[in-house]
């Protein structure tokens, strides 16, 4: 998928690489560790210049074989399973190993999301949607979204959300910073504008770089409709 910022905000290093944590350490401490450094990976991950899906392997190691693997074993399931989802278009062998080690440690939807992610790098974009399809709520929508954007270009996906009777609202805020920048894509400018308008205070805090969007949108706005494109 294509980053959607050229320059790199800062919200903060991952720093899982330097963390050295006694194995002895409370379960408490490092889950609230490895909740912290998850947080800041999905958060991070559409900032040009971050390398998310590294930065994925290596919590996944730490939390398999290293200094976090004392987390919590629904959260570590979770982690991994995010960490799959982030390697899977990239490195699909590592993250099936990825995935049979979260596995082991439970069921949960983000699981069955990692999953669709694996089929639908394997090429399986009508299976991948089938499974997200039994996952409820708008995290499902939004995998959905970019599993689809994965197979199909930008006005293809745009055209998926309404032939699936899908709107802006549906989406999880990294959904609607995606279908934004969809619409950005395809100079559907009015349209993104609107869905601009629409965000929350919390969609700035789930998905930093609206930051660096909020700049360009609203420079978009009175520049010519030419040069809009160039902003972004």
């Amino acid at each position: 998928m294509k980053n959607i910022t050229k320059t790199l905000i800062n919200t903060g290093p991952i720093t899982q690489e330097n963390i050295h944590i006694n194995a002895n350490q409370p379960v408490a401490l490092v889950t609230d560790i490895v909740s912290t450094e998850l947080d800041k990976l999905k958060r991070s991950r559409f900032i040009s210049g971050f390398d998310a899906k590294s930065k994925a392997i290596i919590l996944a190691e730490k939390l398999i074989n290293g200094d976090l693997s004392a987390c919590e074993v629904k959260l570590k399931c979770k982690a991994l399973a995010w960490c799959v989802r982030l390697v899977a278009y990239s490195n699909s062998d590592k993250a099936k190993v990825l995935f049979e080690k979260a596995q082991e440690l439970g069921n949960e939807q983000e699981l069955l999301i990692a999953e669709a992610f694996l089929e639908s790098a394997g090429g399986d974009k009508r299976g991948a949607l089938s499974k997200l399809a039994t996952v409820k709520g708008s995290i499902s929508e939004s995998a959905s979204l970019f599993v689809v954007n994965y197979h199909e270009n930008c006005s293809e996906t745009i055209n998926w959300v309404g032939d699936a009777g899908l709107v802006f609202e549906d989406f999880d805020n990294d959904g609607k910073l995606w279908f934004i920048n969809l619409l950005i894509q395809e100079n559907k400018w009015e349209e993104a504008f609107e869905c601009f308008d629409k965000l929350s205070e919390q969609a700035y805090v789930d998905a930093p770089v609206l930051h660096y969007f909020a700049a360009g949108i609203h420079l978009a706005k009175i520049v010519p409709k030419e040069c809009r494109l160039t902003h972004f």
